[in-house]
């Protein structure tokens, strides 16, 4: 397929035409071998929370229109959207608790590849910690940012 019906982006584009030639598969490749798509879950009205689902709410009015637990096709998407949005946002959370915990491990001298890079910035989150700085040391304030101290 002509890459520029696939992407907007010159840089893409070329990389799909390198793929085609070296016959590597990428996802636009996957996608257009998997169609029809299921529409129930392109419209985001597919429910697999429970064990008495999957529930297929009809968008046209035809066919089902609550699902066995008796919620609609926009309590379906909602909770499929708040779901991947809550998912997506604990695997961020867990970068900035890795980010915290090599804070601290620096300012103990554990973490000898890292560095306080930016000491303005890490003396600007020191107030929302509330972290006195009293004339402390870039690594001093990073141990009590971690702390709270």
């Amino acid at each position: 397929m002509d890459p520029k019906k696939r992407t907007v982006d010159p840089v893409s584009q070329k990389m799909l035409e390198e793929a085609e030639k070296q016959s590597i598969k990428t996802a636009w490749d996957r996608y257009d071998s998997q169609q029809l798509q299921y529409g129930f879950g392109q419209l985001g009205i597919c429910c697999r929370i429970c064990n008495m689902g999957s529930c297929r709410i009809d968008p046209f009015a035809e066919g089902a229109q609550k699902g066995v637990c008796g919620v609609s096709a926009d309590t379906i998407a909602a909770r499929n959207l708040l779901r991947m949005i809550t998912s997506g946002a604990s695997m961020h959370s867990d970068h900035g608790r890795d980010i915290a915990h090599t804070l601290f491990l620096a300012s103990e001298g554990h973490a000898h590849d890292y560095k306080i890079s930016d000491p303005e910035k890490l003396r600007q989150i020191t107030s929302i910690y509330e972290v006195k700085l009293d004339g402390k040391s870039d690594l001093e304030v990073a141990g009590g940012v971690r702390s709270g101290l």
